[in-house]
């Protein structure tokens, strides 16, 4: 299965989304996990901030990069908040093209098929895991109804309750 490869990182007061290694764009999946890997243990980082490659450098030695798993979750048009709905409008899309919202390690999502629980997505073993040993798949996402409710670092309140 292809996957989109992007990432995000927690700065300690924001997230920073949909960010290139400079240099990165030209270079194989495991190149760039490298460099993104690399990233959490320098002192700067060079960022291409967008398609004009405008660049950007961040002292970065305490980020946590994560990783976007290339699943979606469940989350309908009509449950996005006004201000979520407005945000996906102003990037040139329709309602329409509308079909979830991404799934990130470091997202907790809810769901469940008796029981509604909060699980951390993890990548674990060469995949990425809800909870401790669930693997996150389609099928995992439509029978549990998963839904991103937060992350652990915009959020941490989230898993308080579990630690």
């Amino acid at each position: 299965m292809k996957r989109e490869i992007k990432f995000r990182a927690w700065d300690g007061k924001k997230m920073h989304y949909n960010f290139l290694v400079a240099g990165a764009q030209y270079c194989d999946v495991l190149t760039i996990l490298q460099l993104v890997a690399e990233a959490q243990y320098c002192d700067v980082l060079t960022i291409l901030q967008d398609e004009n490659f405008a660049k950007k450098e961040y002292k970065v030695k305490e980020w946590k990069v994560m990783q976007y798993t290339g699943l979606k979750d469940n989350t309908k048009w009509e449950q996005l908040t006004s201000k979520e709905q407005e945000d996906w409008l102003q990037k040139g899309k329709t309602r329409e093209e509308w079909n979830g919202k991404e799934i990130y390690e470091g997202d907790v999502v809810r769901g469940g098929i008796h029981t509604e629980l909060d699980y951390e997505i993890k990548w674990s073993d060469g995949g990425f895991i809800m909870g401790e040993e669930d693997a996150l798949t389609e099928d995992n996402i439509k029978r549990w109804n998963l839904k991103v409710i937060g992350n652990l670092y915009e959020n941490p309140e989230l898993m308080e309750e579990e630690k």
